[in-house]
């Protein structure tokens, strides 16, 4: 969102929430495992491309 949208739109993040993706159990379910390292790869994918901004979490 830094990359494509003007600077004065303010934002914030939103975690899934289901059943098997949450913040204290995805990686015990291979659905919410999966989920968490396809987005990994995509994020890793974009800064490399250089689509969004590196930055540290």
């Amino acid at each position: 969102m830094k990359t494509c949208l003007p600077q004065w739109i303010s934002y914030s993040l939103c975690p899934v929430d289901d059943e098997t993706t949450r913040r204290d159990n995805w990686w015990q379910h291979d659905s919410g495992r999966k989920r968490v390292e396809a987005e990994a790869r995509k994020i890793i994918e974009y800064v490399k491309a250089g689509v969004i901004q590196d930055s540290e979490i």
